[in-house]
């Protein structure tokens, strides 16, 4: 029972399914239509499980280029838009129910990419095989026995093989975001930073032969 809910607290922190790590994924986090579709994916089917509590709806709703009108309208299905203020990105599960239900509260998935690494989660979102031996009616080629139910099977049942993987690179592509949500304005400084501190260098170096010309 233990090692049990070891492994589901593990693999639950994985969101929906991956194969073995075959290929490096690289999403591209400044394509606003990915980020779109991939916060509509998690809205539709993680987070009624997992929080984005370092994420609020207002920040959300700028980071991925569409209005505070548009997310209430698409995005929150509870019709609260009150949340759009300074609230983040919870859910109504009670810890107690979770517990119950799964034998964990499902945890956090705000730095879930950062921790697993967006290649590892891509493979893992597409892992998932029919497997009768198991509670849930499937496995993971990723990470065997997991303990969690395939949400997006539905999709993949309905989806072509290349749409449904363009959706679960979309949802990468969101929690890569969501876990670092301004690292395209950090790579734009860190150019002009290396830019600076050549030039510097190159005044260092002339400034130093100028000091010790006369030691020669």
């Amino acid at each position: 029972m233990i090692i049990k809910i070891i492994n589901f607290s593990i693999a639950i922190m994985l969101i929906c399914g991956a194969g073995s790590s075959s290929a490096s994924f690289k999403p591209d986090v400044s394509d606003v239509a990915a980020l779109q579709r991939g916060a509509r994916t998690y809205m539709n089917y993680c987070v009624a499980c997992h929080t984005l509590k370092h994420v609020r709806f207002d920040g959300l709703a700028k980071g991925i280029g569409i209005s505070k009108k548009l997310m209430a309208a698409n995005l929150i299905f509870s019709g609260n838009t009150e949340v759009l203020g300074n609230s983040t990105i919870g859910n109504a599960m009670q810890p107690k129910d979770a517990e119950a239900w799964f034998g964990v509260v499902p945890p956090d998935l705000s730095l879930v990419a950062r921790s697993r690494g967006t290649s590892w989660l891509y493979d893992y979102l597409l892992g998932f095989y029919a497997d009768p031996s198991k509670t849930w009616g499937v496995n993971n080629k990723t990470f065997p026995d997991v303990a969690m139910p395939h949400v997006l099977a539905t999709e993949q049942d309905n989806l072509s093989a290349a749409e449904y993987r363009s959706l679960v690179a979309d949802l990468v592509t969101f929690l890569a975001f969501v876990g670092e949500p301004h690292q395209l304005e950090r790579q734009r400084i860190g150019v002009w930073v290396l830019l600076f501190l050549g030039i510097l260098l190159v005044f260092a170096y002339l400034l130093k032969r100028e000091y010790w010309k006369s030691v020669k």
